[in-house]
This record gives C-alpha cells, structure tokens and sequence, in this order.
C-alpha cells in the first residue's frame, strides 16, 4: 500500500480577534472625537456608503503601538517571519498607522471589493444593527441557496492555488461587536448591504 500525505498549501490568512472593554472604549472615544471634528475620509475610499470621518490615534500612538503592532508581529510569526508583500527596498522600514477611519453604512449602501495600499490592513465592527438570519429571511432571498445569501454579509476574496476565486465570509449580527480582522492590505474584501433596518 502506497503511504499517501495531504499537504495544504502556504497561505497568508488573517487574524481574528475579539477586542477587551479598554481597546473598545479608547476606538468609541475615538469615534466621538471624529464626530466632533467631522472631518471627511469618504473621498478617500471605495464605499458606497453615507459617511465616513478620519480618526487619530492618541498622543502616545495607543492604537498603533499596543493593539495594531503586536498583531503585525503575530501575523510575521505565523507567516515565517515574512511580510505579506514584500518591500521593494533593502532597508529596515519602520511601520505607521498612516489612515485610520470609521464607515457609517445604512439600509442598501455597500462597500464594492476593494483592497487598500500598504503592508496591513484591518476592519472593526463596533455596532451591527441586523442579523443575518433575519436578512436572509428577506422575500426577495427566497428560493436561493444559504451560501448565496448576501445581506450582511464582510467578504474576503482571494485565488486558491489554482487560480480559482473563492470567498470567505463573516455572516454578521451583533455578536460579533468589539472583533477585528487583521489582514494584508492588498487582500480585496466587501461589505454587502443589508436591508430593513
């Protein structure tokens, strides 16, 4: 009998996690401070989507140093020490938060697959007014299969080792507030809109 092994093949991933009441108070106060000073980002980025306002990181770089770097060293530890993309340059590159935001998306607006430029990117869901078993109650899903129900639906799309697209995605509901995907800023995603609410 022939000994037969499965080898999966290398792939980058993403990390998900659950953010602790602290990383979830410093991102709202945050949120408050961009409401004050309603400064525009939307012009920026692909969303189809109402508003979206800058956001900055603390005096002392919080977000930045104890939450989004500890997670780029994770992510090189997992990836055998390699970046996602690699830097075009033989040099010692230090990493910044260079755009920090927050959407605001409402009944039927959506954010069309898009990637975003740098080394690493991410997305916080802080408050999700549906679920998605109720979306995908709606009648106009009716008679289609679960897997292509889309409403409320955070998408990853990425090419398998043959080349053929697949998806992966977080079926979104209040759950999952207060949880991070961490990610390579080339990765495309989406964001699906969502209906009576």
């Amino acid at each position: 009998m022939l000994s037969k092994k499965m080898f999966p093949p290398p792939s980058n991933g993403w990390i998900h996690t659950k953010f602790e009441k602290e990383q979830i108070d410093f991102l709202w106060e945050r949120i408050a401070l961009a409401q004050e000073s309603n400064k525009n980002h939307k012009d920026r980025l692909a969303g189809n989507i109402s508003k979206s306002l800058t956001l900055t990181d603390n005096e002392d770089n919080y977000f930045f140093e104890k939450v989004l770097f500890p997670h780029v060293l994770a992510y090189r530890e997992m990836n055998n020490g390699e970046d996602p993309v690699p830097t075009p340059v033989n040099a010692d590159l230090r990493l910044f938060l260079q755009d920090f935001w927050v959407n605001y998306q409402y009944e039927g607006e959506f954010n069309p697959y898009h990637f975003h430029g740098g080394q690493y990117s991410f997305a916080i869901w802080m408050s999700i007014p549906t679920d998605w078993r109720e979306q995908n109650e709606l009648p106009f899903l009716q008679g289609m299969s679960e897997a292509d129900k889309k409403a409320s639906i955070f998408e990853f799309e990425y090419l398998d080792m043959l080349g053929n697209i697949k998806n992966y995605g977080y079926r979104l509901d209040s759950s999952m507030e207060g949880e991070m995907v961490f990610f390579p800023a080339s990765l495309r995603h989406t964001v699906y809109p969502f209906y009576n609410c």
